[in-house]
C-alpha cells in the first residue's frame, strides 16, 4: 500500500493528513535556534517537556570557534509562540573574554589583548513547511 504524501500534489482531505500523521502546508513552522552548547540541554528538556519534539546537532560558532548546537523544532503554527518563550527563557546572555591572535613573524600567531564579547543568547530561524510528516 503507498503512503500517502502531503504537499501541493496530495489529497486535500484534512482527515487524511490527520489520520497519517501528516500536515498539509502552512499549519507548521521549522524552529532553528542557535545556542550555546551550556544552554542547550535546557532548552531541549524544557521544550520535550512541554510536549515538543527537538532534535539538537553540535555546531561550532565561526568567531569564537566554541561549541554550539542548533536545535531543530517542528511546531503548530499555533504553538510557536509557546516554543521561542521556552528557546528565550532557557538561553542565557554572558560576558566572555577572546583571546584573539594575530600572525608573528615566522607565521606563528601570537595572543594580543583580550577583548570582552557578549555570548549566549539565542539566534532564531522560523521558517515555513511545506511538508510536515511524521513517521
Amino acid at each position: 500500500m503507498a503512503r500517502q504524501m502531503t504537499g501541493p500534489a496530495s489529497s486535500s482531505d484534512p482527515q487524511d493528513a490527520a489520520t497519517s500523521g501528516q500536515s498539509s502546508g502552512g499549519d507548521h513552522q521549522l524552529i532553528l535556534a542557535i545556542v550555546q552548547d551550556e544552554d542547550a540541554g535546557p532548552v531541549i528538556e524544557a521544550l520535550t517537556r512541554d510536549g515538543f519534539r527537538a532534535t539538537r546537532i553540535n555546531t561550532v560558532g565561526g568567531f569564537l570557534r566554541k561549541g554550539n548546537a542548533t536545535i531543530l523544532v517542528g511546531v503548530e503554527r499555533e504553538r510557536l509562540h509557546r516554543a521561542l518563550l521556552i528557546v528565550r527563557d532557557n538561553c542565557e546572555t554572558r560576558t566572555e573574554y577572546f583571546v584573539p591572535t594575530a600572525p608573528g613573524e615566522v607565521g606563528e600567531p601570537y595572543p594580543l589583548d583580550p577583548i570582552q564579547v557578549q555570548v549566549g543568547g539565542a539566534t532564531v530561524f522560523v521558517l515555513d513547511c511545506e511538508r510536515f510528516e511524521r513517521l
